[in-house]
């Protein structure tokens, strides 16, 4: 006999138009243009923090809108980069020469120039979110939570949110989930 599920609370939402605002903010230090590139890249695709932290800069050559990307059970999926996140990157790409060790193939890298390692990257959304004036804690799943929270509201098609964030698995136990029997359209 199995004991009943402990539901996990989801992560908080950033509200659109704070997270806008806080992107809009410019910041200084040699690292802001590397953790808004970050804060972009996960908001615009949903990656999880393994996605991201395993790229490497030849996956998304400059100017690309789509990035493949390998997710959990080794799946693989294409997401598309939305425009704010590519001129981002591409910022990024510009300067990441500077700071990458010779033969590094990581996209993102550190100030050893090493590939950034997965709490470097939350250490580095704390920062920008300090240096942007976003409230509360960010973290790449509060972001990626964000991504499908706000795409499920302005489309309303769910097996689409599901499919970008590499869930089409779970349709069948999101349509038994309470609240959901009548969520409508597109279902």
């Amino acid at each position: 006999m199995r004991g009943p599920r402990v539901r996990r609370a989801l992560p908080g939402v950033i509200a659109a138009d704070d997270l806008k605002a806080a992107l809009d903010q410019s910041g200084d230090g040699a690292s802001f243009p590397r953790d808004r590139a970050i804060v972009e890249l996960l908001y615009s695709t949903g990656l999880r923090l393994a996605e991201l932290h395993a790229l490497d800069a030849a996956e998304v050559p400059r100017g690309a809108r789509e990035l493949r990307v390998r997710g959990k059970g080794g799946k693989e999926r294409v997401v598309m980069i939305g425009s704010e996140a590519r001129a981002r990157l591409d910022d990024w790409l510009a300067l990441r020469a500077q700071h990458a060790k010779p033969g590094e193939t990581a996209l993102f890298v550190g100030a050893r120039g090493a590939r950034l390692s997965r709490g470097g990257i939350a250490e580095g959304l704390k920062s920008w979110a300090r240096q942007a004036g976003l409230q509360g804690r960010l973290h790449p799943h509060r972001l990626r939570h964000s991504f499908a929270t706000h795409l499920l509201e302005s489309s309303g098609d769910l097996r689409a949110v599901q499919e970008l964030l590499g869930h089409a698995h779970c349709l069948l136990r999101s349509l038994h989930a309470p609240g959901l029997e009548a969520a409508g359209p597109g279902v």
